[in-house]
């Protein structure tokens, strides 16, 4: 059915016109009163998205469009000023390669508590860059942190055993030491 006071196309079970909100009551297929558009309430038009829009300045109405699909990107031009635009410049900066990137914060972690407190500090800061990085579309960055942290992980546990052997070396000549008294 066709709503008499805007002429959109309602379901025919319909009490109210869906878009203006007119209300469609009938007696034996005769409209019993028709009543002017007015504007809705803020509730009324929250709840229900497909509702026309009023203004007060003219009398007529919007229908709010249902889905929105963005204009697709356009193709690069010929123009020979676009590579002077900083956007430009920062784009062919990033990388376009997805993926997953370890970030090995857990090992920085550990490798903090457990082994060298000044290298562990270094890698937990690179381990924390790599989801930013890829996060900003740096990939190649987000990688370079990843092995990095990764690095500053094992020169953590690499330090804390080669002082653990040193210390138990000078323990063993300590008690060489006192053996021979």
């Amino acid at each position: 059915m066709r709503c008499p006071n805007c002429s959109a196309e309602c379901s025919d079970q319909a009490l109210e016109c869906e878009f203006c909100g007119h209300d469609f009551i009938s007696v034996d297929g005769v409209e019993a009163r028709v009543t002017p558009p007015s504007p809705p309430p803020e509730a009324v038009q929250a709840s229900n998205p497909n509702r026309a829009t009023y203004t007060s300045s003219e009398p007529t109405y919007t229908i709010p469009e249902k889905s929105y699909t963005p204009t697709p990107p356009s193709t690069p031009s010929d123009n020979p000023y676009d590579a002077s635009y900083p956007s430009a410049s920062r784009t062919s900066r990033q990388s376009t390669a997805t993926g997953s990137v370890p970030n090995y914060l857990v090992w920085a972690i550990l490798s903090t508590l457990c082994c060298c407190l000044p290298a562990g500090i270094v890698a937990i800061v690179y381990a924390a860059q790599v989801d930013g990085k890829l996060a900003g579309g740096d990939y190649h960055g987000a990688v370079q942190a990843s092995n990095n942290a990764k690095m500053w992980s094992w020169i953590s546990f690499g330090a804390s055993l080669a002082v653990g052997v040193l210390y138990f070396m000078l323990i063993m000549a300590g008690g060489l030491a006192d053996a021979g008294r």
